[in-house]
């Protein structure tokens, strides 16, 4: 993973309410310009960032949530996901601070990936200290489009790389 990549991608996109090169597809929006990581995401009005990175080498792809709280980076956090097609309790691991926001990365895309796929809007929850909460909620709307446009671009990309650069489908050792 190219973390430090990603984290300064998380600036620029936390920093501004469009991204450079993006794609909308309903309130989500989608870039493939940049050749080490892909991303599809949103901002909300409160200018928090739900986004899905994949890098295009490995096709390995994780969901980041911003979060306008502390955290100690490489802790593991739960944090309720709630949506209006379900919820459901996971461990998000907090990642380095970026502008007033740490970045927290969801440690189980596919339960992720799920509730996003099939909602209209998702709200996350973190505790904090003593009794209180951190709430941070998201559209969705066009989410599906441009998650599947991005990953097919993932896709594409990863198809034309040269055979010396991909593993073998099968090896015998």
């Amino acid at each position: 993973m190219k973390l430090e990549k990603w984290i300064g991608i998380l600036f620029a996109v936390l920093g501004s309410s469009a991204w450079a090169g993006d794609v909308k597809s309903g309130d989500w929006a989608w870039n493939v310009d940049d050749p080490e990581i892909f991303v599809a995401g949103i901002e909300n009005s409160a200018g928090h960032m739900l986004a899905q990175f994949c890098d295009p080498e490995s096709t390995n792809c994780f969901y980041a949530v911003g979060f306008d709280t502390y955290c100690e980076p490489g802790h593991k956090y739960p944090v309720l996901v709630n949506s209006d097609a379900g919820s459901a309790h996971l461990e998000f691991i907090c990642g380095e601070k970026v502008g007033d926001q740490h970045v927290m990365v969801a440690s189980d895309f596919d339960a992720m990936d799920r509730l996003v796929r099939q909602a209209n809007h998702i709200g996350f929850a973190i505790p904090m200290e003593g009794d209180a909460f951190r709430a941070v909620r998201f559209s969705l709307n066009g989410s599906n489009d441009a998650l599947d446009a991005m990953r097919e671009a993932l896709l594409v990309v990863s198809n034309y790389r040269p055979a010396s650069a991909r593993q073998p489908d099968a090896e015998r050792f």
